[in-house]
């Protein structure tokens, strides 16, 4: 966990000298700091003091990150917590995660051409890897790309999907920090804890940087709650089977009923509410499931209360995406340029452009609409995907979408079926279901 020392603790009281808080943070973070203390009062008094003080830092450090920018701008100069300090706004399980100090400083650089990537540190947990870091330069970055990322173990890569963003800039930088999530298919096994970062960069010829660093602090165990509920919404048999915690994020396991008339398409607003109302809600910057609802068994990811010790806690879901089995779906004919069939719930036009590319357009009404062909099946039965899409406000009613489909393996042999993703037709009623915390 990161080393707070007496310069960063001066530091950080120097910036809180400096910087207007709202006085009803103040007041709370005394209160919370009070009662850290008498959780801590069998030690020394020198210790639950400066417990009390981190607490109490902490504390104001994530009010302050909302109501204070030129706060949080000081925070993020502490090496590896900046490009952290920038997703606390879409995440609210990384402020407990920053809150309770679970972040490892690695500091590990190379160096090629004038370039320097520097991994600057590390969250992990059984899920996977939220990783920060930073691309320094004495010359301009314009024009620097991102071109893959691999994390490998003893020779092998890791089982997980790697994601990371990235942006184009249009003045001079000398400087990029960012992040890369990883999402472990499996729960991670921590036995061995060397690990090598690959990234590779394109800035007028390709450069890979290879950093090796081995996690040493404690990896939080995941907490596990069973279920097992079954419940009936609209006639449709939903059953939520487990909820699994880890420090980056929450898994709700679901099964579909294969006997249900509707497919479901999509769980919306999902959450996990305490006996306060604070929520727990939809990921909005990593990978949001595992599996496929249409295969009857999906674990959904939304925000992570790990470091919280709620006395209730309920999962809600107050909205469900479904259309009637048989109207989940359209069939086209690519070559031809022809949509076969077009179920009439579905009233959007379709029109085709360029190779296996179809664009669709609908009108916008009060609710945000947007209808969504992520994957299908070709005439001999082989997956198609979709390779690219992208989305466009042709007025300030019409949306336009387009998507292009390649097939996973091989050539695509039309005509296609191009199943439903999302769309806003909507079971009558809601889940709630109480999750059952134990003694």
């Amino acid at each position: 966990m990161t080393n707070w020392n007496d310069e960063k603790m001066h530091q950080l009281t120097d910036q809180l000298n400096e910087i207007s808080v709202p006085k009803e943070a103040l007041q709370q973070a005394r209160i919370n700091a009070h009662r850290q203390k008498l959780r801590q009062k069998r030690k020394i008094r020198r210790t639950w003091q400066s417990v009390a003080i981190v607490a109490a830092m902490f504390f104001i450090f994530i009010v302050s990150v909302r109501v204070s920018p030129a706060f949080a701008n000081a925070v993020a100069k502490i090496p590896g917590l900046s490009p952290i300090i920038e997703l606390i706004a879409l995440d609210k399980g990384l402020e407990d995660i920053v809150a309770n100090d679970y972040f490892e400083e690695i500091l590990v650089s190379e160096m090629k051409d004038d370039i320097t990537f520097t991994l600057l540190g590390v969250i992990a947990d059984e899920t996977g890897m939220l990783l920060s870091y930073k691309i320094a330069s004495p010359n301009d970055l314009q024009g620097l790309t991102l071109e893959n990322v691999e994390l490998m173990r003893g020779g092998q890569q890791l089982e997980a999907s790697i994601g990371y963003g990235w942006s184009g800039h249009d003045k001079p930088i000398y400087e990029i920090e960012n992040t890369i999530r990883v999402d472990a298919v499996k729960p991670i096994d921590y036995s061995n804890r060397n690990f090598e970062l690959n990234v590779k960069l394109q800035k007028e010829k390709e450069m890979t940087f290879s950093i090796l660093f081995t996690l040493t602090n404690d990896i939080a165990k995941t907490k596990q709650y069973k279920l097992d509920e079954k419940i009936v919404v609209d006639g449709q048999t939903i059953e939520v089977k487990s909820i699994a915690v880890s420090p980056l994020r929450a898994g709700i396991k679901l099964a579909v009923n294969p006997d249900n008339t509707m497919q479901i398409l999509q769980f919306n607003d999902m959450k996990l509410i305490d006996e306060k109302g604070e929520d727990w809600g939809t990921i909005q910057n990593g990978t949001t499931a595992f599996g496929s609802i249409r295969n009857g068994d999906v674990t959904l990811l939304i925000q992570s209360n790990y470091f919280r010790e709620p006395k209730k806690l309920a999962l809600h879901i107050p909205q469900i995406e479904a259309l009637p089995k048989g109207e989940d779906f359209i069939t086209v004919d690519f070559d031809k340029q022809q949509v076969l069939y077009q179920p009439s719930i579905l009233d959007f036009t379709i029109r085709f452009r360029e190779r296996n590319t179809i664009v669709y357009s609908y009108n916008m009404r009060e609710e945000s609409r947007s209808t969504f062909f992520s994957e299908g099946v070709d005439a001999m039965g082989n997956a198609v995907f979709k390779r690219s899409g992208w989305h466009s406000d042709v007025s300030e009613n019409l949306v336009e979408n387009g998507s292009q489909f390649e097939a996973y393996e091989g050539t695509m042999t039309n005509p296609v079926k191009l199943m439903i993703n999302s769309f806003p037709n909507y079971l009558e009623g809601k889940v709630t279901v109480e999750v059952p915390l134990g003694d």
